[in-house]
């Protein structure tokens, strides 16, 4: 895939897994993933992703079990809501 990651994918209720890496992808995460009800995984490792981590708010992916930003250009610190995320890693 190349080019920016479409906002319109958070939309998609029975999406459950994002895996776009090593692609041409390039640009932000759009804010709208992190109100994704659906998502349980998430993988964007070694893509031309850049800027900062967004912003999050309460609620947001609760049912996300895997993120992975590994290898990209994004940078700033991650929101302590993370730590917040009860199936993450599970």
């Amino acid at each position: 895939m190349r080019g920016t990651l479409p906002a319109e994918w958070a939309a998609l209720s029975h999406l459950i897994r994002i895996d776009l890496s090593r692609n041409d992808v390039t640009g932000t995460i759009p804010s709208e993933w992190w109100q994704s009800k659906s998502l349980e995984d998430l993988t964007l490792e070694d893509s031309a992703l850049t800027g900062t981590f967004p912003e999050v708010q309460a609620g947001f992916l609760p049912e996300i079990r895997e993120l992975t930003i590994l290898g990209t250009q994004i940078w700033g610190t991650i929101p302590t809501e993370i730590g917040l995320l009860e199936k993450l890693g599970k």
